[in-house]
């Protein structure tokens, strides 16, 4: 929740690693390459690094088939555009069909960056966006899609040593076989959807191992995803939307994750 007292449940050291909001819209048919540099000029006092990649797919896009994906054209600019802070922990990403704006968490000590604090940054940024949209005569962006993203990273060591543990860390996992000729796993990845039931929303959860870059530590992955869709493009109906996928991101990673883990992550509420 936004505003007043915490009501969700809370961690005082959570595994999260990334946070992400983003909105998906119909591609903007007059978008150039181009328009990546010049709405950098807006931003690039505070966001002054800049790094070109591949622009993310339907194929890419989880629980795409959700909604109905509006029909690309042969003048797409297939890449995707990351705009860094100072310390790179917050980014902005755009591509002619997305609008994200991230926190990472980049070193160890760096505290936890809580949604509410990233919200107001995510509706800033969205509001320069659609005003050099405007500016550029690219049109309003008509927005299909809101998703809020949480990405954990579980240390080997903090709550399991083996993928026979896994029972024990996240409960949609039994591990359990109809016979006993199967030695334990030694590796396990999974997908799993849940219906919302409101605003046309899903949750997906994946995990999946993973070495972390930064320091080649083994850990299991966990992604949470929200996604839902607003009923109308208003800042505020997508800022509702926002917070509904929120909730369930929260909610949901609660709900599949062990009370033993929620005693590790020191669990407040």
């Amino acid at each position: 929740m936004t505003g007043g007292g915490r009501t969700l449940p809370d961690f005082e050291n959570p595994p999260a690693v990334e946070t992400l909001l983003g909105v998906r819209f119909a591609p903007l048919k007059s978008w150039q390459a181009s328009h990546f540099g010049l709405f950098w000029n807006r931003i690039r006092d505070e966001y002054p690094r800049a790094e070109v990649h591949s622009a993310i797919s339907s194929v890419e896009t989880p629980v795409m088939f959700c909604f109905p994906e509006e029909p690309h054209s042969e003048f797409d600019v297939p890449i995707r555009c990351w705009f860094m802070n100072r310390n790179e922990a917050t980014l902005i990403q755009i591509q002619r069909d997305r609008f994200i704006h991230n926190w990472r968490k980049r070193e160890a000590t760096q505290p936890y960056l809580h949604y509410d604090a990233l919200r107001p940054d995510f509706e800033r940024s969205w509001a320069q966006f659609r005003e050099f949209l405007s500016a550029e005569g690219l049109g309003d962006p008509k927005v299909v899609e809101c998703e809020v993203t949480y990405i954990n990273q579980i240390e080997r060591g903090q709550g399991w040593d083996s993928f026979a543990d896994l029972p024990s860390v996240v409960t949609p996992w039994r591990g359990s076989e109809s016979t006993s000729f199967l030695p334990d796993p030694s590796l396990v990845s999974f997908t799993s959807v849940y219906p919302m039931g409101a605003r046309e929303g899903a949750l997906r959860v994946g995990l999946q191992p993973a070495f972390r870059p930064a320091d080649n530590k083994e850990v299991m992955q966990l992604t949470v995803t929200g996604l839902c869709r607003p009923a109308e493009s208003t800042d505020e109906d997508i800022l509702l939307s926002l917070d509904a996928a929120r909730g369930w991101v929260v909610q949901g990673f609660t709900a599949i994750t062990s009370s033993k883990m929620h005693q590790i992550w020191r669990r407040k509420l």
